[in-house]
Order: C-alpha cells, then sequence, then structure tokens
C-alpha cells in the first residue's frame, strides 16, 4: 500500500474545481437576468455563445450607422443637385 501524496495533481484538481463552480455561478447570474422563463430555459450562456451574440449585436450597430450615414449622403447630394 503506497501513500504517495502528489502535491501537483491535488492543486490542479482544486484550480479546475474552482474554475468550474465559477464558470457555473457566472453561467447562473447570467440566466437570471432575463426575465422571461421561457427565454432563460432556451439561452446558451457559454463563453461561445456569448461573443457571438457580442460580436452579431456589434455588427449590427456599425450597419446601422452606415446606413444613417448613407442616408444623410443621400438626402444631401439630392439636395445640393
Amino acid at each position: 500500500m503506497s501513500f504517495n501524496f502528489d502535491q501537483n495533481r491535488h492543486v490542479a484538481n482544486r484550480v479546475g474545481q474552482e474554475v468550474e463552480i465559477k464558470e457555473q455561478a457566472r453561467k447562473e447570474k447570467n440566466r437570471m437576468e432575463i426575465p422571461d422563463e421561457e427565454k432563460r430555459d432556451k439561452e446558451n450562456f457559454s463563453y461561445k455563445a456569448q461573443k457571438r451574440k457580442r460580436l452579431l449585436r456589434n455588427l449590427t450597430g456599425v450597419l446601422a450607422i452606415l446606413a444613417v450615414f448613407y442616408v444623410i449622403y443621400w438626402f444631401a447630394t439630392r439636395l445640393f443637385l
């Protein structure tokens, strides 16, 4: 019977457990911010999904700004011609 205790493996397991607990807490916090229960149950709270959603929101904002600039340009060219 061997009583070898590997401190590095113990620390790695402990860190892994702490990361998992923090990840679960973050997901639960984000989940509770959505008031509608149906949306709350269907939402994906992984880092990848949140990053994708943020990218889509940023692209939509940029396209909206470009659309506004185009409308301003269109009106300016029609007014001065």
